[in-house]
């Protein structure tokens, strides 16, 4: 995911989770909020403290990313920005795949 895409900054993680435009899914809240600035999605990542060890945290953040790639068609104009705040571990890849694939689609990302 290259850098433009990515939402690093604080207080645009704030910002976006201020607005509460929430999707649930079992273990993942998704936050978004359109950016009138961007021309593109941007994506952010943030994994609770709960989830003990930088080593599972890191690997949670892997996935994400894996699954926003596979979903989400950076190329195409849309202006939202997205925070995927992780609860819980995630289990199963693919299931977690499935859900984040159905609460995206509302989304037209």
């Amino acid at each position: 995911m290259k850098k433009k895409f990515r939402i690093k900054k604080n207080k645009d993680f704030k910002r976006i989770i201020s607005k509460q435009n929430i999707l649930r899914c079992d273990n993942v809240l998704i936050f978004y909020m359109i950016n009138k600035d961007a021309k593109h999605v941007r994506i952010g990542i943030s994994i609770s403290s709960k989830i003990k060890g930088s080593v599972i945290r890191n690997k949670i953040k892997r996935q994400i990313k894996a699954m926003a790639n596979e979903i989400i068609d950076f190329n195409k104009e849309n202006n939202i920005d997205i925070i995927f705040f992780v609860k819980k571990q995630i289990i199963n890849f693919h299931s977690t795949l499935k859900m984040l694939k159905k609460n995206l689609e509302k989304l037209n990302v």
